[in-house]
């Protein structure tokens, strides 16, 4: 399954033409991207990849990754990129990667509730620019309605394995 969804996702970055990519170090029960991280090593250019590192209690920003670079333990046991390595804003970034719990076709992602990414891209309330937003799942995680508070950040599209979906008009 993660390799059908990584060349999903390749697919993706060449059309829409990632170059700056935000995305996540999997854990427990999350779809693991090391098979799409190999193959954006492989694009031409090489794509960038940008991994979340929680920084204090609700404040998460992105650091570059060179890709299969070591990973440190963060808060909540979650690996990230260490203090070291370059940050990026999230609206510089071509497209983020967000893990979720479920998510449904009008977009809404159901998260781990800590609300790190709804803060993190909150800027995107008010505007539908870059990066593009794409969930990353198994299809068994979809509903058929999920309920959305007002701070929530709508998908742009999600990826799972049996191929990519836009949630956004227009797309």
């Amino acid at each position: 399954m993660q390799a059908d969804v990584a060349g999903h996702l390749l697919a993706a970055a060449k059309r829409q033409r990632w170059q700056r990519i935000g995305a996540y170090a999997a854990t427990a029960s999350e779809l693991d991207l090391a098979p799409f991280f190999n193959a954006a090593a492989g694009l031409d250019p090489p794509a960038s990849i940008y991994l979340p590192a929680i920084l204090a209690p609700g404040v998460m920003v992105f650091r570059r990754w060179p890709i299969g670079s070591g990973l440190v333990e963060g808060p909540h046991r979650i690996l990230q990129p260490s203090a070291h390595c370059r940050e990026s804003p999230a609206s510089a970034l071509d497209a983020i990667l967000l893990p979720l719990l479920a998510f449904d076709h009008c977009g809404t992602r159901l998260g781990s509730g800590a609300g790190y990414y709804d803060r993190l891209l909150a800027f995107r309330r008010q505007v539908s620019t870059p990066p593009r937003l794409v969930g990353i799942a198994f299809q068994a995680q979809h509903m058929d309605a999920l309920p959305r508070d007002a701070w929530d950040i709508p998908l742009d599209a999600v990826c799972t394995e049996t191929g990519w979906r836009d949630l956004r008009a227009g797309d």
